[in-house]
């Protein structure tokens, strides 16, 4: 019995452990690490459901969804708002994302701290340096959790190539766009990797797997192969083809999937 510990120790030894940055069997793709690609004035907390911390100096300001906040200084004062006026408010509330958002302020004259959590399955921060991405990044409803204070959110007709590429790329017509300057976080579903796409390259992407891209990249499908491989090749007809210029964000476990996983209403859990 000692013995067969021991073969299963050297088992576990043998399995390499996730290295985070560049991957070494896929040039350019990165896992993203929150705990060393934030400003200095941040800190995260955890890798699954992660905790957002962020020093407040005195007059500023951080907004996040609703219910995401922990714990905050007892002088910051927390006022909620719409997210968006008219119709872009309605439509980012109709496709995952909420109408309101909450704006936390630093009243006193000391540096306080706030810290949000969180509510998607199996979470993972991602940090979004919208002066890296021209100003603009483009996310999956829903995706937007928490941004500083010059960052506008807003919903937005996806720019697809084609009609085929906005009914069955992996997104909705509607998506969110995350504009400004400075810091934005989006949360993605169980490890987030990163590609980042030169002029006219172009990569392929499971259609559950996309979180978020650059404005600049151009976004279209392309059939997976003949009708046996759309029937039984597990991806569906299209898979989605992102073109570079710029950053595309990817997720190994969408929600979609958690969703598919989970038994119908009314059915199981009964103990029958």
């Amino acid at each position: 019995f000692h013995m067969k510990i021991m073969a299963e120790d050297k088992k576990l030894a043998a399995v390499p452990t996730l290295i985070r940055g560049a991957s070494v069997n896929t040039p350019g793709l990165s896992v993203f690490d929150p705990v060393n690609e934030l400003p200095p004035n941040y800190s995260v907390q955890g890798v699954r459901y992660p905790i957002l911390t962020r020093t407040l100096n005195a007059g500023e300001v951080m907004k996040a969804e609703p219910g995401s906040m922990l714990t905050m200084g007892d002088n910051i004062t927390m006022k909620s708002g719409l997210m968006g006026k008219g119709l872009s408010g309605a439509l980012r509330a109709g496709f995952g994302g909420e109408l309101f958002k909450n704006t936390y302020s630093n009243k006193g004259s000391e540096p306080e701290t706030i810290s949000l959590a969180g509510n998607i399955p199996f979470g993972t921060l991602v940090g979004i340096d919208l002066d890296n991405n021209d100003g603009k990044f483009i996310a999956q409803p829903g995706a937007y959790f928490a941004s500083e204070e010059n960052v506008k959110v807003s919903a937005q007709q996806l720019r697809a190539q084609s009609c085929t590429a906005c009914c069955c790329g992996g997104m909705p017509p509607i998506v969110q766009s995350i504009k400004g300057t400075g810091m934005a976080y989006i949360l993605g579903s169980g490890t987030v990797v990163t590609k980042q796409l030169e002029a006219g390259e172009k990569i392929m992407v499971s259609t559950d797997g996309l979180l978020g891209f650059s404005n600049s990249v151009k976004f279209d499908v392309k059939q997976v192969g003949n009708c046996q491989t759309c029937c039984f090749g597990g991806e569906g007809c299209f898979n989605t083809q992102l073109e570079g210029p710029g950053l595309v964000y990817m997720q190994s476990f969408s929600t979609a999937k958690l969703m598919a996983l989970m038994p119908p209403k009314g059915k199981g859990g009964d103990g029958g």
